[in-house]
């Protein structure tokens, strides 16, 4: 196949200016960034106090671009600003760990040399598995002959079937499928929060607003400026237990995979006189960590 040299010069054309319209993309998203973690939000207004005694417990949430410079780095969190979100401790604070296994069906031959490896008995395991394949040969040929032989030989694997199926019914045995369950890997975790956000004032009303604009900008991709060819990712976020999180437990680096608002929680909306701002709102996020947890992790914790 003759390669047109004008053909490739054209897709590299073409992969460039993509490549550059993403790059566009990625710096318009930090640019705008700095407009939502410039500021500081913190609701209620008294949540963060200066006396030691009357401390309680908060979320901090901050949010960055997403960077990763090869598939094996740690992500990158470029925090574009000092800004933050702060927020009381949600309702349900639960931290949830699972990793993933499967059930397969090794079968006689694979099974019986697993098995005879494993118990250091290799020979009795060739063995059970030179019976196991004999066994299956007897399948697939009686199965076969369906295909092969026509009616008489399908009467025949019917009756080779039945000898067999009646065989195992007199010895009370029936092949063993030698059933394992593999570990396949661990689960990127997820954390689920809810708030039921009440505002005292005009003050706050707008600080709530705000602070559910950022986490609906923040989970949202970007487009590039001059084509929709590409997205650009969506901000991360780390989660922070303020001021100690000794006794709770930690959090990897996030995306925001889901986020509502409820601005009647109370089944009956109400409003503030003159603003007509909500009296209270619910709000739940869903959040996805996009780093795997495993044993290092503990080793110095």
């Amino acid at each position: 196949m003759a390669i047109n040299p004008i053909a490739l010069l054209a897709a590299g054309a073409s992969l460039g200016a993509a490549a550059g319209q993403a790059t566009t993309a990625a710096n318009v998203q930090r640019d705008l960034a700095s407009k939502y973690n410039d500021e500081n939000l913190v609701f209620p207004n008294d949540l963060i106090r200066s006396d030691p005694e009357e401390i309680i417990p908060y979320m901090t949430f901050r949010f960055g671009v997403y960077e990763k410079r090869s598939i094996y780095a740690r992500t990158r969190l470029e925090q574009s600003g000092g800004g933050s979100i702060r927020l009381p401790i949600p309702k349900n604070i639960q931290d949830n760990f699972s990793v993933s296994y499967t059930q397969e069906n090794l079968g006689g031959v694979s099974g019986s040399i697993v098995e005879g490896i494993a118990s250091g008995n290799i020979g009795r395991g060739l063995a059970n598995a030179g019976t196991a394949a004999g066994l299956e040969l007897a399948r697939t040929t009686a199965g076969a002959s369906l295909q092969n032989l026509g009616i008489a030989a399908q009467v025949a694997a019917s009756q080779g079937r039945a000898v067999l199926n009646a065989t195992e019914a007199v010895l009370g045995v029936t092949p063993n499928a030698f059933q394992t369950v593999l570990f396949k890997n661990p689960n990127f975790k997820k954390h689920q929060f809810n708030w039921t956000l009440a505002p005292r004032s005009k003050d706050e009303s707008l600080t709530l607003k705000k602070i559910t604009n950022v986490f609906q900008y923040h989970m949202l991709p970007g487009l590039s400026q001059n084509a929709t060819l590409f997205f650009s990712y969506p901000s991360v976020v780390n989660i922070f237990i303020n001021p100690s999180n000794k006794f709770f437990y930690e959090f990897k680096t996030c995306v925001v995979e889901n986020f509502s608002v409820n601005y009647a929680p109370s089944s009956t909306p109400s409003f503030f006189r003159g603003t007509y701002a909500p009296g209270a709102i619910s709000i739940s996020m869903t959040l996805q960590e996009i780093e795997m947890w495993t044993k290092r992790d503990f080793l110095n914790s």
